[in-house]
């Protein structure tokens, strides 16, 4: 048996799982970020399995991601595409793909 609660940590809105009874008690630790454009509520059925394994679980939704979506998508992309431009600055180009079974960059 686990519980699961919805809470904010930090001013971010996250899941937390953990065995029944156990929710101040110190316990091994995961937490679990989604990818783009999904959320925590997604990947609930995670933190229940890990949760049922005797872990604690923390799943924050990414800003613009879950209940932290404004609804406004087009700020969402601009935002991600201007940190991933800060992020990979130092990238110019890079392609990548699959030619006939072999990694073609």
């Amino acid at each position: 048996m686990i519980e699961i609660e919805s809470r904010e940590l930090a001013d971010i809105p996250v899941l937390h799982a953990y065995p029944v009874g156990q929710k101040d008690t110190p316990l091994p630790c995961v937490i679990f970020y989604h990818g783009f454009t999904s959320s925590s509520l997604v990947y609930s059925y995670f933190a229940v399995a890990l949760a049922q394994a005797g872990l604690r679980v923390i799943m924050p939704d990414a800003p613009d991601h879950g209940s932290r979506f404004s609804g406004d998508a087009a700020r969402r992309v601009k935002s991600i595409l201007a940190n991933l431009a800060t992020k990979y600055a130092g990238i110019h180009y890079l392609t990548c793909g699959n030619s006939r079974r072999k990694l073609a960059a």
